[in-house]
Order: C-alpha cells, then structure tokens, then sequence
C-alpha cells in the first residue's frame, strides 16, 4: 500500500471502507490500523467533506483512489492518526487540482500540517499530470491555514466574501520549498 513518509509523520490513503467506517464507526477503524484517530478533527464541515466523498468515490476509477481519498496524517511518535488532508480528485483537464485538510486542535500549532500538505504536494507534483494545486474557500480568519499555504507558496487569485482562493504552480513549490 502507499504511504508517504517524514521526518515526524506517515500520511496513509484510506480506503472507500476506511472512509466509512472513519464516519460512521471510528472505533473499527482504530482496530483494523492498531492504533488510535482523532474524533476532534470530524468536523461538521469535515463530515459533509467525508460524505461527499463517499458518495462520489465508487464512481471513481480505481486507479485514481489516491487523489480522490483523504490520506490519514499519523503522528509516528504517538502513533496517533492527528489529521486528514486529500484532494478533490486527480488532476483536471488544465493539470490543477485542490487540496483540503483539517486537524485535531490538541496537535495543532506544532508543524505537522505544514509538514503534510508539503509532502503530499511534493507527491502530487511529481505526476506530471499536475501542474497547480488550489486551495478554495479559505477563511481570512483562518490565519493558521493561510500561513500553512504561504509556506507552500501559494499565493491568493481570487477573494470571495470572507474567503480567499489561492494557488500554486509545480516550479513557484519547488523554488520556494525546495524540491527532495
């Protein structure tokens, strides 16, 4: 199975299953991986994401589970799923796709966000099919979020009420963040 690895965290896409039960019976999902995950970071806006998701994710090609999942962010030293982060579905017909990610409040502030949204986008642009990630609907308020995508590089095209939309190219990433 792929995993993404760290200095701190192992980012691991779940399955259509492993989605559900998540939502619906968190404490299977504990036993099946062996270790413990946040119920803090299910949201409300993060449990319409995940229905979202499962609703559209058997029509998928299986093929393209990975960018149509959310990839569980687990803390390696307390072997502790912390978080989820995915994108919306494989790249479009322009090589954009979006990113989305929430995490528990209790291991927020530490860097782990910053360290999985760079690691998986450093994933993502290495399939040469994508050439932008976007993030959409972000709250101005939300000034942690919106560091986290400044270090990516990311950089606002659109404001929207109390959002902004912002976005960054594969070479703007790697200048910026360095490319592994």
């Amino acid at each position: 199975m792929l995993e993404i690895r760290t200095e701190r965290l192992r980012l691991m896409p779940l399955t259509l299953r492993q989605l559900g039960l998540y939502l619906d019976r968190p404490q299977e999902l504990q036993k099946e991986l062996g270790f413990p995950v946040s119920r803090d970071v299910l949201t409300e806006r993060v449990q319409r994401a995940l229905s979202l998701k499962l609703e559209k994710m058997p029509q998928a090609d299986e093929a393209t589970h990975v960018w149509h999942t959310y990839w569980l962010i687990v803390v390696a030293a307390d072997a502790y799923g912390a978080g989820l982060a995915g994108f919306e579905g494989p790249p479009d017909n322009t090589g954009e796709v979006e990113i989305g990610y929430g995490m528990d409040p209790a291991y927020q502030s530490r860097g782990y966000m910053t360290e999985a949204v760079h690691a998986l986008l450093d994933w993502a642009f290495q399939n040469p099919g994508c050439k932008s990630v976007v993030a959409r609907d972000t709250k101005k308020s939300n000034l942690a979020s919106l560091h986290v995508l400044a270090k990516m590089g990311m950089t606002v095209y659109e404001e929207v009420g109390d959002a902004l939309n912002l976005r960054v190219d594969r070479e703007e990433f790697w200048r910026v963040v360095g490319r592994r």
